[in-house]
């Protein structure tokens, strides 16, 4: 259990001049943080995460010069992020997800050289990005995540970013292309660009050639997304996550063929037609955990996902037939969402098995329907 303290930091904190490091995270504190605080000259880490704080984030944060890590995620600041941190120039670690910032970044990732990591994700923050302008060759994550950020990524000049490993947009208001320029990062192991006004034509086979990218979103863009013949000797990276809803896609992408380790596969919002071929279960893939097929044009009889699925939404499709007795062998299943489908028969009389494990059963607007109310 960890220490629980309450109400503000006393002002008196800043009287302690010799500390080099402060750790008050999830500590239960409220209110503003103390201006005396900006007289820890010797600080180098700085750790508010996860208490109550209220207010702005000072300008006297500033002059903690030698500040190397700084976290305050997960408060309720509010307002700007002050310009006086572009004084923080050994700045390695800036996190400040979660809280309720608004207004622009006001610095360029340029004038910290060390910055390797950047979390403003969760916040109200607005206004264009000129990524051309980061110019850092030590950022390894940058994650700006549901904000209200803007610009295109054609400014992306990306050759300086060698090192970086994950790069979170999601659920902003970035538009135009994707710029080339993105397949450079070598290094890339997560993308997360969904839920933005992308718009174009996305060639999967691309991103193919960044050998380390285990985690890819593109959904809810306007993207077209294809992907040539992947030849069978090709050497596809390990995937983990594919997030292709809203792709404009007409069927199941053929590098699905190929051998995988996906544990995540979003392809709803399509306009995928005809059945679920067979070979999407016949690629060794044991893992798959959430599959999301809902809202295509899906026919034939109700596909049944590998046994180690948990969550299962093939919604708005237009199955028919009913649902299998080989339904009894998914024991680990969360989510089972077959609604708006044309399915009839009786239910499995397994269906008790899933008493532990089944949260959601959603049958809604299918044949079953009359299937409960004769139970009932």
């Amino acid at each position: 259990m960890g220490t629980s303290f309450s109400g503000e930091i006393p002002a008196s904190i800043g009287s302690l001049g010799f500390l080099t490091q402060l750790n008050l995270k999830d500590c239960n504190f409220s209110g503003s943080i103390p201006s005396s605080l900006g007289n820890l000259s010797k600080l180098t880490s700085l750790d508010l995460s996860s208490n109550s704080f209220v207010g702005s984030i000072l300008s006297s944060l500033g002059n903690l010069s030698k500040l190397i890590d700084l976290y305050l995620s997960s408060n309720s600041f509010v307002g700007p992020i002050p310009s006086a941190l572009r004084n923080l120039a050994q700045l390695n670690i800036l996190s400040v997800p979660d809280n309720r910032l608004t207004g622009p970044i006001p610095f360029r990732l340029a004038n910290f050289p060390q910055l390797a990591l950047v979390d403003l994700s969760y916040n109200l923050l607005s206004g264009e990005m000129h990524f051309g302008l980061m110019n850092n060759t030590q950022l390894t994550s940058l994650r700006l995540r549901c904000n209200q950020l803007t610009g295109t990524l054609s400014t992306f000049e990306l050759m300086n970013f060698t090192k970086l490993v994950a790069l979170d947009l999601r659920a902003n208001k970035f538009y135009g292309q994707i710029s080339n320029s993105l397949f450079n990062l070598k290094n890339l192991e997560f993308l997360d660009l969904s839920d933005n006004h992308l718009i174009g034509i996305v060639d999967f086979d691309k991103f193919v050639k960044l050998k380390e990218l285990i985690t890819l979103h593109i959904s809810g863009n306007q993207l077209s997304l294809f992907s040539e013949e992947t030849s069978a000797n090709a050497t596809l990276p390990k995937f983990l996550a594919l997030g292709f809803s809203s792709c404009n896609l007409s069927e199941f992408p053929n590098f699905l063929k190929h051998p995988h380790e996906l544990e995540y596969l979003n392809l709803s919002n399509n306009k995928i037609h005809g059945q679920v071929p067979k070979w999407m279960w016949n690629t060794n893939n044991t893992v798959l955990q959430v599959l999301d097929l809902r809202s295509n044009f899906l026919q034939g009889s109700l596909p049944i996902p590998p046994v180690s699925t948990f969550l299962f939404y093939i919604s708005n499709n237009l199955l028919t037939g009913n649902i299998p007795e080989s339904f009894c062998n998914l024991t680990s299943l969360q989510v089972l969402d077959l609604a708006n489908n044309n399915l009839s028969g009786s239910l499995p009389r397994c269906f008790d098995n899933f008493g532990a494990s089944l949260l959601v059963l959603d049958l809604q607007r299918t044949n079953f329907e009359e299937a409960f109310q004769k139970l009932g």
